[in-house]
C-alpha cells in the first residue's frame, strides 16, 4: 500500500500535478483550504481524482464549511468514518480542539470526545488501520511547537493507545515535521504543503516506510 501523505495545503495547487501520481491513495490531513478558496480546493482534489484512485480527507480549522461539501460530494470525507480500502481501514475525525498546554485534564467540551468512541466501536479487531486527523495527539514530536509546547489532543493520544493504527497522520503544527510512535503506531506530520511540503508512506505488513519530500 503506496499512501501520499498530504497535510496544510492551504489552498496551494502548485505542484501538486507532479507528484500526485503512483498511489493507491492520497491522505489528506487538513487545511485543504484557507478560510476560503472552495475553487482552489475543488481544483485541488480534481488534480488528485485524475492520479489516484482513493482520496480521503478530514477537515482542518481553516477549512470552511463549504469543503465538507466537497469532500462529501465526491466520497472523500472521513470524518467520523471507516472506510475500507484493500483490505486496509482507514479512520479519520476534523476539527481541533483547544491546545492541551493551556489544560492539564481534557477539554470537557472536546468535539472529539464523541466521533472517537463511534470510530472505535465499529473497527474490526486486529484489522490494521490508518488513522488521519489534522490536531495530533498530545505529548509527541508531531505536536510540538518550535518554543517546545505541546499543543496535542489528549483525546487522540487516548484513541491511538487504545487502538494502535499501523499509522497516524496528522498536521495543524506547520513546523513539527517528523516521526514518532506511541506503542507499535507510527505518527507522521508531513509539513505543510502550502510550504512544499510532504510525506509518502509505504505499508508492507506491519512495516511503514515515511519518506519526507519537497518540491
Amino acid at each position: 500500500m503506496k499512501l501520499l501523505l498530504l497535510a496544510d495545503l492551504h489552498n496551494r495547487v502548485e505542484g501538486l500535478e507532479a507528484i500526485a501520481g503512483g498511489y493507491d491513495a492520497v491522505l489528506l490531513a487538513g487545511d485543504i483550504a484557507n478560510f476560503g478558496g472552495l475553487e482552489k480546493a475543488e481544483q485541488i482534489l480534481t488534480i488528485l481524482e485524475k492520479h489516484c484512485p482513493l482520496i480521503l480527507g478530514v477537515l482542518g480549522n481553516c477549512d470552511p464549511s463549504g469543503v465538507e461539501d466537497l469532500l462529501q460530494e465526491r466520497g472523500a470525507l472521513l470524518d467520523g468514518k471507516v472506510v475500507e480500502h484493500q483490505n486496509f481501514n482507514f479512520a479519520g475525525i476534523s476539527g481541533t480542539e483547544p491546545s492541551a498546554f493551556n489544560r492539564e485534564k481534557e477539554y470537557p467540551n472536546s468535539p472529539f470526545l464523541k466521533s472517537l468512541p463511534t470510530i472505535k466501536s465499529v473497527l474490526k479487531p486486529n484489522s490494521p488501520f490508518v488513522f488521519v486527523s489534522h490536531q495530533p495527539p498530545f505529548n509527541t514530536s508531531v505536536d510540538k511547537f518550535a518554543r517546545g509546547q505541546h499543543t496535542g489532543s489528549r483525546a487522540i493520544r487516548t484513541f491511538i493507545e487504545q487502538t494502535q493504527p499501523i499509522l497516524a497522520v496528522s498536521g495543524h503544527i506547520h513546523e513539527a515535521v517528523s516521526t514518532d510512535k506511541i506503542g507499535r503506531t507510527i505518527l507522521v506530520n508531513p509539513g505543510p504543503f502550502k510550504n512544499g511540503l510532504y510525506a509518502t508512506a509505504e505499508i508492507n505488513g506491519t512495516c511503514v516506510d515515511i519518506q519526507f519530500k519537497s518540491l
